[in-house]
């Protein structure tokens, strides 16, 4: 029974948007406002500076 009411949901749902593409909104922003730094982007993610860092290092970003 679940199966009859879950595919119709699940059809019709949306992804939330991943790790990448937050972080391409957020350059993307910071650009058009020519204000592409490190604290006003992890204040926009929501992290921390350092973490944003960490998170950029990992993408293969220095």
């Amino acid at each position: 029974m679940l199966p009859l009411f879950a595919e119709p949901v699940l059809a019709t749902s949306c992804l939330a948007p991943s790790w990448r593409d937050n972080l391409h909104a957020t350059f993307e922003i910071g650009l058009r406002a020519d204000n592409l730094t490190l604290d006003p982007a992890a204040q926009q993610l929501a992290i921390s500076r350092r973490t944003l860092q960490r998170r950029l290092r990992e993408l293969g970003t220095n």
